[in-house]
């Protein structure tokens, strides 16, 4: 079995849900049958509004809940939320069973028999049918003021292919410890990710976003035992005001054989098994922090992959 992690940058044809149809699909060809494709945290909410319809992501959402009621339709935001869940995982039931694979979105999503708007990851079987999903717990400021509820650590679970042991932690949950304890179950570890800070400059806390990086799927990789390999998908570009940076990776435990790799602007490491480079940087060379800091960094797109 493949795994294909996808560093996934967003385009224009992804507001509107057959341009993003499109776009996933292009990544679902490079499968062969058995595979296990795994998409960015947030790439399901892409085409929530049918198209970009305005500049910021309240704007569009204020159109077109305003569109719709000048038509007859009477819609709230979380209606909005609900007829996107239905159509994301009517794509992703569709192509999962058209290439015959299994696949992970995740996306912010309303289902009817939950609190509210969760951040959740859902894996499809060979045939489309929903096999798994993982709530995020571990919401951030940004989630919090959006509406976004967050999941029951209770029901922290793994799922099992052709006999692997997989979790996932969304995002933030992969930097809380309390959360990575509840994964000592898992062979491999699955980190959906859409980073809205810049991956070349300081956070607040004074920390360089790429070091800071180190405490999620690299740090599971190394410190829980069970735990071979971790992977990190993650979305890039722009979604309204929303601008996402970062490199996809897959960590391992560390080998005194492996290469030798890093996130721009940090020291070169043991224990990866792949970056996805930034162009015109190489992963097994040092980049100095001042060479790149306030750049604009072109963070591509494509798949790392992982045979098991």
């Amino acid at each position: 079995m493949e795994i294909l992690g996808v560093q996934m940058k967003i385009k224009e044809e992804d507001f509107s849900l057959e341009g993003f149809e499109r776009h996933i699909e292009s990544f679902f060809k490079k499968t062969s049958n058995g595979d296990f494709i795994i998409f960015p945290e947030e790439a399901g909410v892409l085409p929530i509004f049918g198209s970009k319809n305005g500049r910021t992501l309240m704007e569009a959402t204020m159109k077109t809940i305003n569109e719709c009621s000048e038509k007859g339709n009477e819609v709230t935001i979380q209606d909005l939320f609900r007829r996107n869940t239905r159509k994301i995982e009517s794509i992703f039931s569709l192509l999962s069973s058209k290439y015959s694979v299994y696949s992970l979105i995740c996306g912010n999503f309303l289902y009817d028999d939950a609190v509210g708007v969760v951040n959740r990851s859902i894996v499809f079987d060979k045939a489309g049918k929903q096999i798994f999903h993982q709530d995020k717990i571990n919401l951030t400021r940004e989630e919090t003021e959006l509406g976004i509820a967050p999941g029951v650590p209770d029901k922290v679970d793994y799922f099992v292919i052709d006999g692997v042991n997989f979790a996932v932690a969304i995002s933030l949950d992969a930097f809380v410890p309390s959360y990575v304890a509840r994964m000592t179950n898992s062979d491999v570890i699955i980190q959906p990710d859409a980073n809205p800070n810049v991956w070349n400059g300081f956070l607040e806390n004074g920390r360089w976003q790429a070091e800071e990086w180190m405490d999620s799927a690299y740090y599971i990789a190394q410190r829980v035992d069970r735990v071979k390999y971790a992977i990190n998908p993650m979305l890039t570009g722009d979604f309204y005001e929303i601008n996402f940076q970062g490199q996809a990776s897959i960590c391992k435990k560390a080998e005194g054989t492996d290469s030798r790799m890093g996130y721009v602007g940090n020291d070169l490491s043991t224990g990866f098994h792949e970056i996805f480079e930034v162009k015109g940087y190489r992963k097994d060379e040092r980049i100095e922090r001042k060479e790149v800091l306030g750049k604009t960094l072109d963070f591509g797109e494509g798949m790392l992959s992982l045979s098991l």
